[in-house]
This record gives C-alpha cells, sequence and structure tokens, in this order.
C-alpha cells in the first residue's frame, strides 16, 4: 500500500461514528432509510473538516445513485439505490481526504462554501467531467484502489454502473475540496481542467421512414423477452440500411433495463463502465436523430415513451388516443402502458379494441374510476394484464371492481383509493383476489381491517404504509410467508419479522 493510500485511510478514522446515535444514523443510511442519516453525514463531514456548505454532498449522491439504477429493472432499484448511495458518500469522503493529503490544505473547515444553489449545480457538472477524466490522472492508481473498494459494495447486478457513479462522486469529493481552496495543488487544478476527448463520428445520414418485416416482428411479439428475434430483425435492417439496426444491436449489448419483461435482475453486460457510457450515448444519440421517422405511424397516439433492446417498451397517452392507436402500437412489444384521462364516455371505445399482445402492466391512476366506472376493466384489452395499477382512484365502494374477471392480474396496486373494511371484503369475493400475490394498499386511512386478506391465497407480498393497529392481523400474514412492506422508521417488532427485502419491492 501505497503513503498516499494509506493517508487516506487514515483519515477515515475520523468519521467513524462515535456515538450511539451516529452509529444508528449510519445503519439506516446503509438499510435504505433515504431521510433518516443526517446526523451521521453531518458530523463526519465535521471532523473531515469541510467547510459548512449549505448543500450537504448527499443531495448530489443521490442523483448518482438514481443514474446508476436507471439501467435495472424495477425490483433491483430499491435496494440498488440504497447501497450505491452509500458508497458515493463514502467515496467522496475518500477523494476529499485524497486532496486534503495532495495540496496539505483543507480538513480544518476552512475554504469557502456553498453560498447558492448554482453553484452547486456548476459542482456537480465539473464533479462528472473530473470522473470521465480520473484514468488518465496523475494519482489514478490511489483512486483506482480507492474506488474499487467501494465499488464492490454496490449490488453485483449494477456494479457496472454503480461503478460509474462512485467514479464520479471521487471526482465530486476532490472537486468540493478544489472549490474550498482555488489555490490548491496542481494536480487537482490539472484533474479539472482535465476533458477527456471523443473520437469525431461522421454524422449519421438522415433518416428515411422506418422499414418493417411483418414476419420478423410476429417472432419479436411472440418471444418479447428473447433477444434472439431482435437481433435477426436487426440483420435484416442492416440489409436495408436501416440505422435502428445499430440501436437494437447496442440496447441488447446493454442487457436487460427498466420494465424489461421476465427479468428479475437488471443484468450485468461485463463491460468496462467507459465502454457502457459510449454504448449508452451511442443509443441516445441514434434515438434523437432517428425517433422521428420511426414512429412516424404511432407518434400520434402517445405523449411520452421509452425505448429498451430497440423496441419501445413504455408508452404514456391519453387513453383515448392509445384505444384509437392500439393496432398501430401492437406492432411494437411495449410492455408497459400507462392511460391517462380516461372518461366514462369511452366505454364503448374500450370494448371493441383488442389487447395488446405484449403488454403486461396497464396503470390507470388518477382517472377518478369509481362505482360502476369500473366496468371499463372487463374490456378485452385488459385480459391478458399481469400488472394492474389503479392507485389515486376511489374505492369506498368496490363491489362493481370485485365483478370484473380480470383474468390475467396477479399484481394490484391500490394505494390512496380511499379503502375501507367493506370495500376490502368486497374484493375478497372477486374472481381475481385468489390470484394476488402482490397487493399495495399504501396511504388508506381508513382501513381498519384486513381480516379480508385471508382469502387471498397466493399473495406473496403486501405494502401497508401505517399499520398501527392492524399489527395482529398481519401476524397471521407473516406466518404464511407473506412479505409485508412499510417504511424502515416504521417497523413493527411485534412482527417479528426482519427488515424486508428490497428485491420484493415491485412497483
Amino acid at each position: 500500500m501505497s503513503a498516499l493510500l494509506e493517508a487516506v485511510c487514515a483519515r477515515r478514522q475520523r468519521r467513524a461514528p462515535t456515538r450511539h446515535s451516529e452509529q444508528q444514523s449510519l445503519e439506516e443510511l446503509r438499510r435504505g432509510d433515504t431521510y433518516a442519516h443526517e446526523e451521521w453525514v453531518r458530523v463526519a463531514e465535521q471532523r473531515m473538516g469541510w467547510a459548512p456548505h449549505r448543500t450537504s454532498y448527499g443531495y448530489f449522491s443521490t442523483g448518482l445513485a438514481f443514474k446508476a439504477i436507471r439501467s435495472a429493472n424495477d425490483e433491483l432499484q430499491n435496494e440498488g439505490f440504497r447501497l450505491i448511495r452509500y458508497a458515493c458518500i463514502e467515496a467522496a469522503f475518500d477523494g476529499y481526504a485524497l486532496a486534503c493529503e495532495l495540496s496539505g490544505k483543507g480538513g480544518d473547515g476552512s475554504g469557502r462554501a456553498f453560498e447558492r444553489g448554482a453553484d452547486a449545480s456548476r459542482f456537480e457538472s465539473r464533479a462528472v467531467q473530473a470522473g470521465t477524466a480520473l484514468d488518465g490522472w496523475a494519482h489514478a492508481d490511489v483512486a483506482r484502489e480507492l474506488i474499487a473498494e467501494w465499488t464492490a459494495a454496490c449490488p453485483e447486478d449494477l456494479r457496472t454502473d454503480g461503478a460509474v457513479a462512485v467514479r464520479n462522486a471521487f471526482a465530486a469529493g476532490v472537486m468540493l475540496h478544489l472549490y474550498e481552496h482555488p489555490d490548491s495543488h496542481e494536480d487537482l487544478v490539472a484533474l479539472e481542467k482535465a476533458k477527456p476527448r471523443k473520437p469525431k463520428k461522421p454524422p449519421d445520414p438522415a433518416p428515411a421512414p422506418m422499414k418493417q418485416n411483418a414476419a420478423l416482428l410476429d417472432a419479436i411479439l411472440a418471444a418479447p423477452d428473447d433477444d434472439k428475434p431482435r437481433l435477426v430483425y436487426a440483420d435484416w435492417l442492416q440489409e436495408q440500411g436501416d440505422l435502428r439496426a445499430e440501436l437494437i444491436l447496442v440496447q441488447c449489448k446493454l442487457g436487460r433495463t427498466l420494465l424489461a419483461a421476465g427479468a428479475r435482475y437488471g443484468t450485468s453486460t461485463g463491460k468496462r463502465p467507459e465502454d457502457v457510457q459510449e454504448l449508452k450515448e451511442r443509443g441516445v444519440e441514434l434515438i434523437k436523430r432517428n425517433e422521428k421517422a420511426w414512429l412516424a405511424s404511432i407518434r400520434p397516439f402517445i405523449r411520452q415513451w421509452a425505448w429498451r433492446r430497440g423496441f419501445l417498451t413504455h408508452v404514456i397517452g391519453d387513453a383515448a388516443k392509445i384505444v384509437e392507436g392500439l393496432p398501430a402500437l401492437a406492432k411494437e412489444p411495449i410492455e408497459s402502458m400507462q392511460l391517462t384521462g380516461y372518461k366514462p364516455k369511452l366505454l364503448a371505445a374500450f370494448r371493441k379494441a383488442q389487447p395488446h399482445p405484449t403488454v403486461q402492466r396497464i396503470e390507470l391512476s388518477q382517472c377518478r374510476l369509481k362505482g360502476s366506472a369500473y366496468e371499463v376493466l372487463d374490456a378485452p384489452m385488459f385480459s391478458k394484464v399481469q400488472k394492474l395499477d389503479l392507485w389515486g382512484n376511489e374505492l369506498s365502494d368496490a363491489s362493481r371492481l370485485a365483478k370484473c374477471a380480470l383474468p390475467a392480474v396477479q399484481w394490484l396496486n391500490l394505494d390512496m383509493t380511499k379503502l375501507n373494511e367493506d370495500s376490502v371484503a368486497q374484493l375478497a369475493k372477486a374472481p381475481f383476489f385468489s390470484r394476488l400475490t402482490h397487493l399495495s394498499f399504501d396511504f388508506n386511512e381508513d382501513l381498519r381491517s384486513l381480516k379480508a386478506l385471508q382469502a387471498a391465497t397466493a399473495l406473496k407480498w403486501l405494502a401497508i404504509r401505517n399499520p398501527g393497529e392492524l399489527v395482529s392481523e398481519l401476524q397471521p400474514l407473516v406466518a404464511k410467508g407473506v412479505r409485508i412492506s412499510y417504511p424502515p422508521h416504521q417497523r413493527i417488532a411485534a412482527l417479528g419479522e426482519p427488515a424486508p427485502d428490497w428485491r420484493q419491492l415491485i412497483w
């Protein structure tokens, strides 16, 4: 171990918790409570000798962690966020400590601090730029060892993106020191000014309308989880000179990502962070230049969308528009839809619409559904839906929803729907209730009993915000192996249940 590395590790002892409250705060950060670790961060910053910035580094670490989990599917995001954020904060401390050792300045609370939000924003962009230049830095060997240590704390499934976040966090710690002490060591200044060079690429040709091969598209729709039909289609597109072939290849190389069907965890790419970043940037570039032509037949019906593995995977749009455009949307292996602005007058159009061949999840949140309006869920387009999100509607009377067949539904989100004991009892008689594996009841203050949940014989996971007096009714569910999710600061010792497995958090 080099003398510089030893000195940085020695400085770590300064931020070690010495009081029970600090230790508890640190454990809350590691466990995943996003908002309950301020004491450890605040005291650790003081001991490290940071100037008293108004904007704590914790805010920046949140942004880095969020970026790192974008390539994860829903199930991995919660666990990934808490672990990567913890690693980012620790890496920033190490970057600051390294800068102190190099310059012989700082670490005593001296130096200027952020006084305006604009200063913090400029600092963030400088830190990310410095992170991309670390490999060519004079002290890259020490930086790599420190970064590798905290990268190992990231989930294996997100190790690639986590490494980028930790690297940028380490550079942010160095840049924070340089912000406090502008006349610092020349190597620190050199890192700030370094700009990684990117080879210039010739501009792509002007986009042409997307070509289609019906037989190959049908093969993709028949096996949306399989990359092979997509790659075969990419070969055909390449023969036609269509740049969408490259998008399919680039995004398939990145692996399964957010909302990928059938993927339990984000798939590690096995590539270096810079290679992954290059692939992502190329994908964004291709989409920016070509998606207007690629989406020509679909764009009138959707408001927002997301690309994954070369095709649309998630769309958001007005309910009337999406129903009108279903024949065009059916040519994309979409996995998730959010329909907004549904009104009962659209019921006839919904009844005529056929189910999308690959959509697994539909969200009809905050559409003011109540009473008889739930009859729309009997429309054929909901017959293949496995995940149904109805949060923000009204279910004080659930009698009509309880009559819906929903033959494929297994996951149901009923957050903020004014559920009560009677409406849950009504739902328990629904034909789909015994099939539910995942159920969310968050933010339903009028809910006073969960006895009817005994009818959910397949239930594996239940979310409830304020269990309170319902603890005794949750005990039988826990005994059956049902995972109960609630905020970390509301853990209920009476359940005798360990902290929830964040990989089980689906919504």
